[in-house]
C-alpha cells in the first residue's frame, strides 16, 4: 500500500527500508557471504544494501552502473519523477526515515552512522557507467563519466529485408508492453525496410506482422552492427540500447514504461536526438513520433553530434581502463 515512489529513498522502502529489522536479516546475510570470501574489494552494480552490509568490514568499494543507479550524493536526492509537483518536505522526510532504518542497522553492526542517506554511496571509486546527455540525474558536479556500458554488441549479423526505397528502421520491442503491438502496426503498414527484435513475444504474433519488408525474429541482433546500417532505432527508452543508437548518430523514438525509461526519454527530447510517445495520453501518436524522428533534420543532427562528440568511446578501452583503477585501489601503497 505504498505511494509511487518519488526518490531513491522511496524505492527501497519496497526492499526491507521501512523495518530495521528486515534491513538487519539482508545486510547479515551478505556480511556472511563478505566474511566467507574476504575479498580485497567489492564491485557493486546498483546493490544498495550490499554496500551497506559492506561498511563495517575493511574492504576497498567501487560502485558500476548507470547515472539512476547511482544518484548523485545530494541531500534530498533528486525526485525520479521531476514532471510530478511534490511537498516540499517529502523528499528530506523520506530519506530521513530510510536513514532512521539504515543507522539502527549499522549500529548494531558496529559500523558508523551515516550523516545523510546519500552517505550509501559512499566508495573508493564510482564508474559511472553513462555519457553525461544520458545521465539521468541532470546537474551532477565533477564528476567522472566511463562511458555507456554496451551489453548488447552481441547477437546475430541484422538480416534486414530485400533493399528498397525507403528508410531502414530498427525496432527493439517487448512483448506486453504498452505501445509494442501499436507500433508493429504502425511498421507494417509505412514503407520502411524494417527489423525487429520482438523480445517474448508469441510464434503467432510474429507471423501476424511480418511481411516482405518487415522481417520480425526472436532472437537478438547485434545491436552495433544494426545502428551502422539502419536511419531510426525505436526501443522502450533503455540505456545500453539509446547509447548504441546515438553512437552510431542514429535518432531514437522512444516508448518508456517505468520512470527510469521516462527520465532517460525527457533528457533526449531536451537534448534533442530523439522523439517520446507517453503511453498514458489518450490517444498516442506513434506514427508521427515515427515520421518526425524520420525527417526533422535537426533531430538528426542532434544524433550527429553526440557520436562525433564520443567518437573516441571504445569498450575494450574503458574496461582496460576500468581494470586499470581497480588494481590502483587495490594494490597496497609501498
Amino acid at each position: 500500500n505504498l505511494p509511487v515512489p518519488m526518490n531513491y529513498a522511496e524505492i527501497l522502502f519496497r526492499f526491507g527500508y521501512l523495518s530495521e529489522e528486515r534491513l538487519f536479516d539482508m545486510v547479515m546475510g551478505w556480511q556472511n557471504i563478505f566474511q566467507s570470501i574476504a575479498p580485497d574489494l567489492v564491485i557493486f552494480d546498483h546493490s544498495p544494501t550490499a554496500m551497506l552490509g559492506s561498511r563495517s568490514l575493511s574492504v576497498k568499494r567501487a560502485f558500476f552502473g548507470t547515472g539512476f543507479c547511482a544518484p548523485p550524493q545530494v541531500s534530498p536526492m533528486p525526485s525520479i519523477r521531476p514532471w510530478v509537483k511534490l511537498h516540499p518536505k517529502r523528499l528530506h522526510n523520506s530519506e530521513n526515515r530510510a536513514l532512521q532504518s539504515i543507522n539502527g542497522v549499522l549500529d548494531r553492526t558496529g559500523a558508523s552512522s551515516l550523516e545523510k542517506f546519500s552517505d550509501l554511496f559512499d566508495c573508493d571509486e564510482n564508474f559511472l557507467a553513462t555519457f553525461q546527455e544520458l545521465d539521468h540525474y541532470r546537474n551532477r558536479g565533477d564528476v567522472r563519466y566511463w562511458g555507456g556500458s554496451m551489453s548488447m554488441d552481441v547477437g546475430e549479423d541484422p538480416a534486414w529485408p530485400d533493399v528498397k526505397a525507403g528508410p531502414k528502421i530498427f525496432a527493439y520491442l517487448k512483448a506486453g508492453a504498452k505501445g509494442s503491438l501499436k507500433v508493429l502496426e504502425v511498421l507494417k503498414n509505412s514503407e520502411a525496410n524494417v527489423l525487429v527484435y520482438a523480445s517474448g513475444f508469441a510464434p503467432k504474433q510474429i507471423k501476424e506482422f511480418q511481411t516482405e519488408r518487415l522481417v520480425i525474429s526472436p532472437k537478438m541482433f547485434d545491436l552495433k552492427k544494426v545502428c551502422q546500417e539502419c536511419d531510426l532505432v525505436i526501443c522502450h527508452a533503455g540505456h545500453a540500447t539509446v547509447a548504441r543508437a546515438l553512437l552510431g548518430g542514429v535518432p531514437v523514438v522512444m516508448l518508456p514504461t517505468q520512470a527510469e525509461q521516462f527520465i532517460m526519454s525527457i533528457n533526449m527530447i531536451r537534448f534533442g536526438a530523439a522523439t517520446m510517445v507517453n503511453h498514458n495520453e489518450k490517444q498516442p501518436d506513434y506514427a508521427g513520433a515515427i515520421h518526425r524522428a524520420l525527417m526533422d533534420k535537426n533531430i538528426k543532427q542532434k544524433a550527429e553530434e553526440f557520436a562525433a562528440r564520443h567518437a573516441d568511446f571504445d569498450q575494450k578501452k574503458q574496461v582496460a581502463a576500468i581494470v586499470s583503477r581497480i588494481e590502483e585501489i587495490i594494490t597496497p601503497v609501498s
